[in-house]
Parts: structure tokens; sequence; C-alpha cells
């Protein structure tokens, strides 16, 4: 990135992304997106129990259970780790903390099984304006569009 150093660097991450959420409204992981038919978005929300994330449920059945925009803190090698992300995000999140939900899926990836950390149910501008405010935290999330979440080719971490 060019710069002298680490605080430099996030500075000038921070600059870049928010160029790009300010341009785009959300950044997507995969190829070109397109939004979402309006229909899909007021789809009800829909909470996962703990006993939804067991391996008796296929990770198609579980991602298709999330809606709206979503924000993705990590893939973890355990459920506990997931759920301590979630947790230490929910208390940066501030006022956004009250729209959408915390959902934990787990998901195969590159071979290994992973605990995916989610923040989900949101419209485009509450997934973007949370994320911003815990990059401004040093916080680590990445917003998708629903159409990557919905994507069971997808390969979001």
């Amino acid at each position: 990135m060019g710069a002298k150093n680490k605080h430099a660097r996030t500075r000038k991450m921070q600059v870049l992304l928010n160029k790009g959420f300010d341009e785009v409204g959300a950044m997507a992981t995969l190829g070109t997106i397109t939004e979402p038919r309006p229909q899909s978005l007021q789809q009800a929300s829909v909470q996962l129990s703990s006993n939804q994330c067991s391996q008796r449920y296929s990770a198609a059945t579980e991602v298709n259970k999330i809606s709206g925009w979503t924000i993705i803190f990590g893939a973890f090698s355990e459920k506990r780790q997931a759920q301590n992300m979630i947790k230490k995000n929910k208390s940066n999140m501030g006022q956004y903390a009250k729209y959408g939900r915390s959902v934990i899926i787990k998901r195969m990836m590159g071979g290994s099984m992973l605990w995916h950390a989610l923040w989900s149910g949101l419209v485009k501008d509450q997934a973007g304006k949370t994320c911003k405010l815990l990059w401004s935290k040093g916080k680590l999330c990445t917003v998708l569009h629903p159409s990557v979440i919905a994507d069971k080719n997808a390969q979001w971490y």
C-alpha cells in the first residue's frame, strides 16, 4: 500500500473502503452483482436456533434462512470462537446493534469445516454504516450482498 506504518496503512484502507461504499453502496466479493428483487428483502427475518447449526443440516439450507444484507466478521475452526467474535462486535456496534441479528453458519470452505460469524437481516444502508462504524474502531468486517449469500457456490469468509 506504500504506507510508512500500520496506522497509515489502516487509515489509507479506511479511506479506500469508505470511498467504495460511497460509490457503490456496499462491496460484493464475487463477480457482478445486481440488486435483488424488492420482494427478497421483504421476507420475514429468521433467527437460527443453536441446533440448526448442527451437522445434520446442509449449508445450503442454513444459508437460505438468512435474509437481506449481511455482515461477516470471520470464519473460525470452533463455534465458540464465532460466538465470541459476534459478542465483541455487537458491543462495538452502538445504535446499529438493534438492526439485524446474529447468525452462525457451519460451512465447508477450502476443505475445512468452519463456523462463520454473521450479522444478518439488514438493509443496504444499515450494513454499510454498521461496517464503517466497526472499521472506525479497528474491527474487521465485510458486507455481503444478499445474492452472494444466496449463491451456494460463493466463497465468503
